[in-house]
């Protein structure tokens, strides 16, 4: 995982905005955190940055 990778937090984990998707900003693999800028979404929610554990989320690498 690396910065301008797509992610998306996993609709079965914890975190507070699972199920949506965004932009790697930087990763932490010493604390086990990624740093995400969700996208804003269809039904009004604004984009955001977040911290979330490497494990609730699904990375695509981006080529």
């Amino acid at each position: 995982m690396k910065a301008w990778d797509t992610a998306i937090i996993k609709a079965d984990s914890n975190h507070a905005q699972k199920g949506r998707a965004g932009v790697v900003q930087a990763v932490n693999e010493q604390d086990g955190k990624v740093t995400i800028r969700l996208d804003e979404t269809a039904d009004g929610k604004l984009a955001k940055v977040v911290d979330a554990d490497i494990a609730d989320v699904d990375v695509k690498h981006v080529l």
